[in-house]
This record gives structure tokens, sequence and C-alpha cells, in this order.
């Protein structure tokens, strides 16, 4: 029963958040002003949770291949959002950091990213929202239960 179980999440998860993405989120490349996704967005939003990070665990907490994630950080680079540093124990490490102007960037496009998303949910009624409050946050208490 476990195993099936699995499967019928595994199923239903790769449902539902294809369709998070497309009825939450406004499209990929619509971060106004800016020539940056919202894949940038969300290599910011991870540097500024969980501080200076190798360019190896932003990929594997985004799920981005290396050689995608590469362009994606020189981007951010040449913007000035983000820095790198040199792990002093072992030099072939490279730390990615966000910027005071990373911050400012960020701090900027979440307040609209968040009235994007309220926007959106707008067509809920009470009941919905509350709904949907609750299963979030469970949602988020249990795949934090997740290894990376």
């Amino acid at each position: 029963m476990k195993q099936n179980n699995r499967r019928m999440i595994a199923e239903e998860l790769l449902a539902i958040f294809p369709l998070i993405n497309k009825k939450l989120f406004p499209p990929v490349h619509t971060l106004p002003d800016s020539n940056l996704n919202i894949t940038h967005f969300f290599i910011l939003k991870t540097l500024e949770r969980d501080g200076a990070i190798p360019t190896t665990e932003i990929g594997k907490k985004l799920s981005i291949l290396k050689s995608n994630l590469s362009p994606l950080v020189n981007k951010l680079k040449s913007m000035e959002y983000v820095t790198t540093c040199t792990d002093e124990k072992d030099r072939r490490i490279k730390y990615i950091q966000l910027t005071a102007k990373g911050k400012a960037f960020l701090d900027e496009r979440k307040q609209m990213l968040q009235d994007e998303i309220q926007l959106r949910l707008a067509p809920l009624d009470d009941n919905d929202l509350e709904t949907l409050s609750q299963s979030v946050q469970q949602l988020g208490f249990i795949i934090s239960k997740l290894e990376s």
C-alpha cells in the first residue's frame, strides 16, 4: 500500500506543481523593468534564505543543471546582484552570495510578485482562501521533513 500511495502522491505532485506555476506566478519572463526571469528570482531568494552557498548547492536546491545554472549566475553577477568567493579550505569550491544591490532588487520584486499572486487569488472566496492557506502550511511542514 505504501508504494502505491507514494506513486499516487508523486503523480499528484507532478500534476499540481505546473498548475501552481501557471495559475499563481506571472509568465516566466515577467520581472518588469529587468532582463531577469522567475528562475533568477528563485536563485536570489535561495541566497537570501541560505546565505553564501556553493553553486552546486543552488543547483540541487532548485533542480537546475550546472550547465544551465552558470549562465543564470553569470547574468546575476553582471548585474552586481551576486558575487562569488572562494572557499578558504578548498579553492575549487566557489560560493555565491547576495549583494546589497541584489537584496534591494529582491525586496522590490518580491513585493511585486506577492501583489501579482494576491491579484490571482482574488476570485477565491474566504472558505477557499482558508483551505488554501492551511494546505500550503501543511505542505510546507511535510516537505520540510524531506532531505534535500
